[in-house]
């Protein structure tokens, strides 16, 4: 990993941290018992004794931070204090998304952190878990966005729509003619019909993309033990499928 956060610890015994940390100690009594950002560190990671008092001093630095100027070096701060979070997050990313560069994951989740930090408004009541649960969201979004851009098709494919998708229903006329009239064409655009009518969601869309018409393996574009799991998504959304063509076929 590039990133490093005993590199950042480093960083906190610089002249310029120091004289951050006493000018806003002069401003904050609830800095006044910590020497130092290491005694202040230590406080705010003792799961023991002192919630109120950590819900106060993060709510201060976090009001310093949003400030701007030399106090925009708070972030190293902030890194450290999430720093449990942090590593739980890349833990989780790593098992989503095992494609993504180790140090990318990284460095994403710590820029997601800074970011929902520097545009919180929320009040001085349970403030790191607020944080933690605001950046789990964005980092599960990033993480559903990178999931899917691994299943993303770049080709245009005219496959077999009927060995595909509709193996059930009998090809005839009045078939041709239903898809003729949903402008359907190929795989591509009847996956692309059901998305929009809700019978298939958005990643069975491109995993049946990957596998059906880019022809990849599940273990190509997932983890093993994710195999099982997405066969049986893909064989509920080619189902789903089938019953809606079939039903549409009876009008």
């Amino acid at each position: 990993m590039g990133f490093s956060f005993a590199g950042i610890r480093q960083e906190l015994d610089a002249e310029p941290f120091r004289r951050l940390y006493q000018r806003l100690q002069a401003d904050c009594v609830y800095l006044y018992p910590f020497s130092d950002w290491h005694t202040l560190l230590a406080f705010l990671h003792d799961q023991s004794r002192g919630y109120r008092r950590k819900d106060r001093i993060l709510w201060r630095l976090i009001k310093y931070y949003q400030q701007g100027g030399d106090n925009e070096r708070l972030a190293s701060v902030f890194l450290l204090v999430f720093k449990p979070a942090i590593l739980d997050l890349h833990e989780r990313g790593r098992k989503r998304c095992p494609q993504l560069d180790d140090n990318d994951l990284f460095q994403e989740i710590c820029l997601t952190l800074l970011q929902v930090i520097k545009e919180s408004r929320i009040t001085a009541t349970k403030v790191a878990g607020k944080i933690i649960g605001k950046v789990k969201n964005e980092v599960q979004r990033l993480l559903n966005d990178k999931a899917s851009d691994a299943l993303d098709d770049t080709s245009d494919f005219d496959f077999s729509l009927i060995a595909a998708t509709t193996d059930t229903v009998e090809p005839g006329d009045d078939l041709t003619a239903l898809l003729k009239a949903l402008n359907i064409s190929d795989t591509e655009s009847l996956l692309g019909h059901l998305l929009q009518k809700r019978v298939i969601t958005r990643e069975a869309q491109k995993l049946l993309i990957a596998t059906r018409i880019k022809g990849k393996s599940l273990k190509e574009i997932c983890r093993p033990e994710d195999v099982s799991r997405l066969d049986k998504r893909r064989e509920r959304a080619i189902n789903d499928a089938r019953r809606y063509i079939a039903k549409l076929l009876k009008l």
